[in-house]
Order: C-alpha cells, then structure tokens, then sequence
C-alpha cells in the first residue's frame, strides 16, 4: 500500500517536471533567434521577448524545485530510503566561490 503511494507520488512529481519542462522547450524554441544576448541585444529586446526569457528562467526554476523537493525524494523513498533525514542542498558551491572571491559576469 505504501509503495503504491509513493509510486503515485513519483508519478505526479514526473508529470509536474514534464509540465515545465514542455513550457520551457516552447520558451526555447521561442529564444532561438535572439539568443545569444549581450549587454546591447539585451537592450534592445522588446517586452514579448523578455516575458520568454522570463518564462524560461521561472519555469527553469520550478523544474528544480520539483526535482529537488518531490521527485529526488519520493524516488529515493521507493527504494526504501530513509529521506527525512537527509538534505538536497549542497552548500558547497556557495562558500567556494564566496572564500575565491567570485563575482557574476555583469552585463
């Protein structure tokens, strides 16, 4: 009975990751031809194309938190492992690049 829950859970974390990552392909698709931007092109983008580029970065975000938050964890609880304990956050890639001093590439 328990497998067949979290088996449904699994099912529906698929489902919701398909669902953005389908809009994110049509945002793609839709990026193509002004893709890629400097800080000038970036400029000049008209208000439709920056509601793509937003779609593909809200949709790219929801993808990850679907993974992270119910697909990565209900899976693992299908093969019987113990979830609640662990964490999905890595911290490590933060504190690196905060100890080298890193600075995102401004446009």
């Amino acid at each position: 009975m328990k497998d067949d829950l979290v088996k449904h859970k699994v099912g529906k974390a698929v489902r919701e990751c398909e669902i953005h990552l389908d809009r994110m392909g049509y945002a793609m698709r839709a990026m193509d031809h002004f893709m890629l931007l400097d800080k000038a092109a970036y400029a000049r983008l008209s208000m439709e194309q920056i509601q793509v580029v937003d779609q593909f970065v809200f949709r790219f975000s929801k993808v990850q938190d679907a993974m992270g938050e119910r697909l990565f964890k209900t899976a693992l609880e299908l093969v019987g492992e113990e979830v609640k304990t662990r964490t999905f956050w890595n911290p490590f890639p933060i504190w690196k690049c905060c100890a080298l001093k890193c600075r995102p590439r401004s446009f």
